[in-house]
């Protein structure tokens, strides 16, 4: 007895007897992880990628591990094996920065942002508030907010649902705006401006209803969040909830240290 808890014993115990085992998958990982990488940094669909035995010898794979780490990218969708091209990049995720997902750097046109995505209204209604949006909102329980439900889509690809809550006087302008492409833009043509955001991301997976509007099955991985959009006030005049298929897009982040 050397008076670690049994559980915990046993648990490093079990680890430790599976990890040698799964050496050659670890490679297999490790490769598919940093070719997926290099693939959705290029941003390019139909981009080839190198033969097996260019990506053997970049590598210092086998040629099996190779082929099982193109294997799950294709399980994935990502790529495919084409006759007389090899194998070539398919329908990869949409790539923006994370300042421009929270609204408040221009995107660029390449962006998913940059006039790739169009907004479909599901729902737009005036409901009164619950307490707690209320609360978000700075705003009394019951009080007018505009509720906008919509689903976001590049092509015929739905990539987010979102609903929007606006509160008075804010949402009269809105109200009024026609929904040209995202809901930034929306804002600004209804004369908003977004100073600060915040935004809580959680992973989770799909039920029926995110299947249903995203394309996906039910229980795939979706990324959900929670925004609040704030005033050159700093006040909050927008609260969203948005779920977005994870395979279909990748946030960018780069930040500096400022202090020692």
């Amino acid at each position: 007895m050397d008076g670690t808890p049994p559980g915990r014993g046993h648990e490093r115990l079990a680890w430790g007897r599976r990890a040698p085992r799964d050496r050659t998958a670890h490679g297999v990982r490790r490769l598919r992880d940093l070719l997926r990488a290099g693939m959705v940094r290029a941003g390019a669909t139909g981009r080839k990628l190198p033969s097996e035995r260019e990506l053997m010898l970049s590598h210092g794979a086998s040629r099996t591990a190779v082929r099982e780490a193109l294997g799950l990218l294709r399980d994935e969708g990502l790529v495919a094996r084409l006759q007389g091209r090899g194998t070539v990049t398919l329908d990869l995720p949409a790539l923006m920065s994370l300042r421009e997902y929270h609204g408040v750097e221009r995107p660029t046109p390449s962006s998913l942002l940059g006039g790739a995505i169009r907004s479909h209204v599901l729902e737009e209604t005036t409901i009164p508030a619950p307490a707690g949006l209320a609360e978000l909102l700075g705003r009394e329980p019951g009080d007018p907010v505009l509720c906008v439900d919509y689903v976001g889509t590049v092509g015929d690809d739905p990539v987010v649902v979102a609903t929007d809550y606006v509160r008075m006087p804010e949402a009269a302008a809105v109200a009024g705006t026609p929904f040209r492409t995202d809901w930034y833009v929306r804002l600004a043509d209804a004369g908003l401006v977004v100073d600060d955001t915040e935004i809580l991301f959680e992973a989770g997976v799909a039920d029926a209803f995110d299947a249903e509007l995203l394309a996906v099955r039910p229980g795939e991985p979706i990324m959900i969040m929670e925004q609040l959009l704030r005033d050159p006030a700093g006040e909050t005049f927008n609260v969203a909830v948005i779920r977005s298929a994870g395979r279909r897009m990748t946030l960018h982040s780069r930040q500096r240290r400022t202090g020692p």
